[in-house]
């Protein structure tokens, strides 16, 4: 897969791209004991009990020592006699640990704190969801345009914090680690029957249901998908001329949508990766057309990538259109 783009240019806030979804914040599906308070951070060492409580079938406490150390000394050997044994993977407390050392190094303490006092959240929910608590901390990590002070997801994370909130919340089932850790950009986190499409003539790399076409749209090239009553689309209207300020970046969407969608038109959560802008926009036309979308401008060229249906856009959309909008990038 390419590589990530390198945030270089200033980040704004993103908390109306990620419609709530802030770091440390997805709540467990069951409710959970009192949490200690951000100015007494808990320990990071992971809990003696929780995922590593005894199973059916595991000696207890109360049962003899000697079986015990029977049944740890047949675990123990079980890695070596596997083919191809799975190297240890650093559990939730380390990996909250680690995002809550690098909030430390770049926040004030009491950011630090909240960070820490946060961690246990992080070990509930992988009891339920390992591998989604591995790829949404892990990347917070190190996201280059990572907002750890002020507690925001980095717009590269979202497509791993969705698929968190969404296996804690019981809408998705947990994922089986198929993949090195941290690939954002593999297979594992995209929505079930989607795949990455790389277009020569639009010059785009993003991910897409697997039987998308390309067709003829009112702006030449078009690649769409529909699921249900949902469209999903993805074009390239001619760019403006100039910097992509605000203004022109308004002006850019009310072309493409049109005047019929005006009037109930929102333009948000402007960012920037390297040398693209992008801006995310959402509106419902006077003939009943929803459309959620995002302007990636270029340089050099423009594209739109968006979902539009002529009923409500279904709940379960979310995370396919993070993974259309923060899963895009040009191939040059």
């Amino acid at each position: 897969m390419g590589r990530r783009s390198r945030a270089t240019g200033p980040i704004h806030p993103l908390t109306t791209i990620l419609a709530g979804l802030t770091l440390l914040a997805c709540g467990s599906a069951n409710p959970s004991p009192a949490q200690p308070s951000s100015s007494q951070p808990p320990s990071t060492q992971p809990p003696s009990k929780g995922p590593n409580a005894p199973s059916a079938g595991q000696p207890s406490a109360t049962e003899p020592a000697a079986s015990a150390t029977a049944a740890s000394s047949t675990e123990a050997s079980e890695p070596a006699q596997a083919v191809t044994p799975e190297p240890a993977r650093p559990d939730a407390a380390a990996l909250c640990e680690r995002l809550c050392e690098r909030v430390a190094s770049e926040c004030k303490e009491k950011a630090a704190a909240t960070c820490r006092a946060s961690c246990s959240d992080y070990v509930a929910a992988a009891a339920r969801c390992p591998v989604e608590v591995e790829d949404a901390l892990s990347c917070q990590a190190t996201a280059q345009d990572a907002m750890v002070c002020a507690n925001i997801v980095a717009s590269t994370c979202v497509p791993a914090f969705s698929s968190l909130s969404a296996c804690r919340s019981g809408e998705a089932e947990p994922r089986v680690r198929a993949e090195a850790p941290g690939a954002l950009e593999g297979t594992e986190l995209l929505p079930p029957g989607w795949a990455r499409v790389d277009d020569g003539p639009l010059v785009v790399s993003l991910p897409l249901p697997s039987d998308a076409s390309a067709v003829e749209g009112a702006h030449g090239r078009r690649l769409a998908a529909s699921e249900g009553e949902v469209e999903f689309l993805v074009e390239s209207p001619q760019r403006f001329r100039g910097e992509a300020t605000d203004k022109a970046l308004l002006k850019a969407v009310l072309d493409y949508l049109g005047t019929p969608c005006h009037k109930a038109l929102k333009v948000h959560g402007r960012f920037e990766k390297g040398p693209v802008v992008h801006v995310n926009f959402a509106t419902t036309c006077k003939d009943g057309v929803v459309w959620k979308g995002m302007l990636h401008v270029h340089p050099e060229r423009m594209v739109v990538t968006a979902a539009r249906s002529t009923t409500r856009l279904p709940e379960d959309v979310g995370p396919k259109l993070d993974a259309l909008f923060y899963g895009f990038r040009f191939l040059d």
